[in-house]
């Protein structure tokens, strides 16, 4: 009714012409089948409703709920890319067109992934990374699949103490770094508990090879399945990080939950300090696991008996306990988490450029380094 009432109120109000460029066309295809042909003015137009575009409006509404938006499935995306290639011809030299007109679109295929590369690249300059990447190479051979884990020797990748204590001032995920990860090689070098206190000058008198501590790509975890037999865990930051390790005899959950953030190795010495009880340690390897803790949410009920999958989340940034370092040994395995996306998502009190954010989701581009966290997972049994 509304398309009637444009047409006999509104559009006969106005004289209407086709376009110069569309006469163009028209006088010239008219002149290639009619050699007599004489010139004449601008056609009239007037406004059709007779096209099957008006006549399915009324389905509109439905189709876009049935089948999504408009842009998946409109005849609009293939006519205006064939205007595209249309422009590429003229780019040619006529002979040959059709692969000359493929090298232009490849060309701008190729620079339109440089552009979105260098972008990925500038925002994740902002972040230090504590991993190997994809392209990097790790040697890793095999090895006694007894050996309760496996990680690499190199020294190609290191992180430099000074700089990234720098870097990572205002990152709640690195706060009082250097002196966790101290507390936790002395700790392991004279067989201590993680309850255990050193004296300052004892931090003090521990140093690091070249003040470094050398990064590494994956891990990997052996241990025992269920049917007897060996099974074996690649831990990898980016990619494959969430780990689980036995929980304190106290704790009403038998495991502990959490996110390899970085694999180390440092190569630490102590130099006895005055009034310490402690003997001088000539340089030794310490492996280390840098994790983001998650907790157990008491509230859920799960288990075999409830039918139900564990749930947990991640401690929030403010707490002391929310980053820790952990022993390879330590890890009984890696554990899979699904996304509870019904509660949605949450920042957990950490910036999106922190850190402590090393894993990559997948996204429709490909992986991408989080920004966020859900509020909440599932432990898959």
């Amino acid at each position: 009714m509304a398309f009637r009432l444009f047409v006999t109120d509104i559009c006969s109000s106005f004289d209407t012409v086709e376009l110069p460029r569309e006469r163009t066309a028209r006088l010239k295809r008219e002149a290639s089948q009619d050699k007599e042909f004489r010139a004449q003015g601008s056609k009239k137009k007037t406004f059709r409703n007779d096209t099957v575009k008006n006549h399915m409006l009324g389905y509109y509404p439905w189709a876009v709920t049935y089948y999504g938006p408009n842009d998946s499935h409109d005849t609009k995306i293939g006519e205006q890319e064939h205007k595209r290639v249309k422009r590429y011809y003229s780019r040619t030299n006529k002979h040959n067109h059709a692969s000359q007109i493929a090298n232009h679109e490849r060309r701008v295929r190729c620079l339109h992934r440089a552009r979105q590369r260098n972008a990925q690249n500038q925002s994740e300059k902002a972040r230090t990374r504590l991993t190997v990447g994809a392209w990097e190479e790790e040697k890793l051979p095999p090895t006694d699949p007894y050996l309760r884990y496996q990680m690499a020797s190199e020294k190609r990748y290191f992180l430099d103490l000074t700089g990234f204590e720098h870097e990572t001032r205002h990152d709640p995920a690195a706060t009082e770094f250097l002196h966790k990860l101290k507390h936790y090689v002395l700790c392991q070098l004279f067989g201590r508990d993680s309850s255990s206190d050193f004296m300052e000058e004892e931090y003090n008198a521990l140093t690091f090879e070249s003040n470094r501590i050398y990064k590494h790509k994956t891990i990997r975890v052996n241990s025992t399945q269920y049917n007897g037999r060996r099974n074996q865990d690649s831990i990898n930051p980016r990619t494959h990080p969430d780990i689980m390790v036995l929980s304190p005899s106290d704790s009403e959950h038998p495991f502990l939950y959490g996110r390899a953030v970085g694999l180390f190795h440092a190569n630490a010495r102590f130099s006895r300090p005055r009034g310490s009880l402690l003997e001088s340690i000539p340089l030794k390897r310490i492996d280390i696991v840098w994790v983001r803790w998650f907790e157990y949410d008491s509230s859920h009920a799960g288990g075999w008996q409830a039918k139900q999958l564990h749930r947990i989340k991640f401690i929030h940034a403010s707490d002391p306990d929310a980053f820790g370092f952990l022993h390879p040994s330590d890890i009984v395995r890696s554990v899979h988490l699904i996304p509870a996306f019904h509660y949605g998502d949450t920042d957990n009190g950490l910036p999106e450029n922190s850190v402590g954010r090393q894993f990559e989701a997948t996204s429709w581009s490909g992986r991408e380094l989080e920004v966020d966290d859900w509020l909440y997972y599932y432990v898959n049994m």
